[in-house]
């Protein structure tokens, strides 16, 4: 399934979510719903925002135009709200899944589809990426640096060695 699959058929197809988007970490959109399309500094300000709560909680950020209210931010997931509208983010190790929803949509309904659709990455092979420690181990004389991983997914939480 294609990425533009995932928006149009997992999130918009729903009718919970108005609006829709999938961005690499890096900032590159891979799909979007139409007429939805967030700038690059409200990309890099929501991605930000998952590393560093305090960049959204007091400030509010900004999605496709829209300034919102933070309601919640941690490392997985950003929730913000303006009016009867609202947004829900989801950072993966690869991608954030941001869906808005529109006057009529319950926000409860809107976030279970879009973290229900990180789950669902998370569980063939897309994990959401809790914490991560870099360590130096010694391989005889020669140094080697190994990023150690802590992800959650349907087993719980695990410790995951990328080198």
């Amino acid at each position: 399934m294609s990425w533009q699959e995932y928006v149009d058929n997992n999130l918009i197809g729903t009718n919970q979510v108005s609006q829709a988007a999938i961005y690499g970490l890096n900032g590159a959109v891979w799909a979007s719903s139409a007429g939805f399309k967030m700038s690059q500094p409200e990309v890099t300000e929501l991605i930000e925002g998952f590393s560093d709560s305090m960049k959204v909680q007091g400030t509010g950020f900004h999605v496709n135009g829209v300034k919102y209210l933070t309601l919640r931010a941690d490392d997985r997931s950003i929730y913000g709200k303006k009016g009867s509208d609202g947004v829900c983010a989801v950072k993966t190790t690869q991608a954030v899944l941001v869906g808005v929803y529109k006057e009529g949509i319950q926000p409860g309904s809107c976030t279970k589809v879009v973290e229900g659709l990180a789950d669902y990455l998370l569980g063939v092979g897309y994990p959401v990426l809790t914490s991560s420690h870099a360590i130096l181990l010694l391989d005889g004389y020669v140094p080697v640096f190994v990023l150690f991983v802590l992800c959650d997914d349907s087993m719980g939480q695990r410790l995951v060695c990328v080198e």
